[in-house]
């Protein structure tokens, strides 16, 4: 398990760090965000920010509330609309190299 102090440190990347979280909790991934996220990658966007901030922040909300608290928490974290989207793009980009 990385923490956000280990995160923080430079001992994980963003992409290790949140990508764990997003394979534990699992948030939903609309079928129509997938094709995006493939072309902005391709396109090296690696940040997927040439996809809207409002779109990441709607399906923020799909995300189960309590048990991303609870892995936050797990880790010396917490949850906002920032980590809930970085979650969301990291699992968004396992979904397209799956």
């Amino acid at each position: 398990m990385i923490t956000r102090k280990q995160y923080l440190d430079g001992n994980a990347t963003h992409d290790e760090y949140y990508g764990e979280i997003a394979a534990l909790v699992a948030p939903p991934i609309r079928a129509g965000i997938i094709d995006r996220v493939r072309v902005a990658l391709d396109e090296g966007d690696k940040h997927l920010n040439t996809i809207p901030l409002a779109l990441w922040d709607s399906m923020a909300f799909g995300i189960n509330p309590s048990r991303v608290r609870e892995v936050l928490k797990e880790r010396g974290d917490g949850y906002s609309m920032s980590s809930g989207v970085c979650i969301l793009k990291a699992a968004a980009k396992a979904a397209v190299n799956t």
